[in-house]
């Protein structure tokens, strides 16, 4: 999904890229063009997208670390997502089995159950890998 201002020209700020399951909505990118930033406009894009899903909406996001990660994590809170405390490990993209480690922020808070049946079909749908080769 292209982020536009919402004028006559629809002029791109971003673009936010998402899967789609059954009981799911993954986001898997969130930007806004750097140039537009602190704008509100990245508030108003992901609150419209927020408010159009009505099963569970997750993300990943890096642990607080520095400014910018802490402004993130920060700025998905004020959007009324939970940061959930179970350890995740987000699988390697290029298949060199080097992982990192993530936090999950939902729209419902999860609980255990929930938040393991969400890391396997992550794994399994997005990340094309076994939860076992990374536990």
């Amino acid at each position: 999904m292209v982020a536009t201002n919402g004028s006559d020209q629809g002029e791109p700020v971003g673009i936010l890229t998402y899967w789609t399951f059954d009981d799911l909505v993954y986001i898997e990118h969130f930007a806004i063009d750097e140039e537009l930033r602190n704008q509100g406009l990245g508030k108003a894009v992901f609150l419209n997208f927020l408010s159009q899903q009505t099963q569970q909406v997750v993300l990943e996001v890096e642990h607080p670390h520095d400014e910018t990660s802490e402004h993130r994590v920060e700025f998905y809170a004020s959007m009324g997502l939970f940061q959930n405390p179970q350890d995740y490990l987000q699988p390697s993209y290029h298949g060199d089995q080097v992982t990192v480690p993530m936090i999950i922020m939902s729209k419902y808070e999860l609980d255990d159950d929930e938040f393991e049946e969400i890391r396997e079909l992550l794994y399994r749908e997005v990340y094309k890998c076994r939860p076992a080769n990374l536990l």
